[in-house]
């Protein structure tokens, strides 16, 4: 990987999780906590799972990015969405961080001997694993 695009996805991740960041300020200025966003929850789940890897071994910022605004986009938004027809729950939070946790470990199982895992390996390892995913069942992409 080019360093100078090395430096750009982290940049890019650090700008995504930032309205993580503002949301949870906003959220101490509350009188009551709302639940989790479902930012927080993808890069928990994220975070969570990368810390599932090997000492040494770790996700490079193109595939934190990658991943993160996969499972936020086109799982949890979706989910959270009003008109969904799941409840974005605790459940469906733990569901996530096991669906980011099997994807990790494919990744790695892809990455081979490498110890930086890219956003290549977190595609390529999503699909050997995509029939185990909790995710499947709220059927997001199969046809009627």
């Amino acid at each position: 990987m080019d360093p100078k695009f090395f430096d750009i996805y982290k940049d890019l991740e650090k700008r995504y999780r930032r309205n993580q960041k503002i949301e949870q300020r906003l959220r101490d200025l509350l009188l009551v906590t709302p639940p989790p966003t479902p930012l927080s929850v993808v890069t928990g789940a994220v975070d969570s799972a990368e810390a599932t890897l090997d000492p040494g071994k770790i996700l490079r910022p193109d595939a934190r990015l990658f991943l993160t605004v996969s499972l936020h986009q086109m799982v949890a938004l979706p989910l959270a969405h009003r008109n969904s027809p799941a409840k974005f729950t605790d459940v469906i939070a733990a569901e996530l961080r096991s669906d980011a946790e099997k994807i990790v470990q494919a990744a790695k199982e892809s990455a081979i001997d490498r110890d930086d895992i890219a956003a290549s390996h977190v595609l390529w390892g999503t699909a050997k694993v995509l029939g185990e995913l909790n995710l499947k069942k709220w059927r997001l992409w199969e046809r009627e």
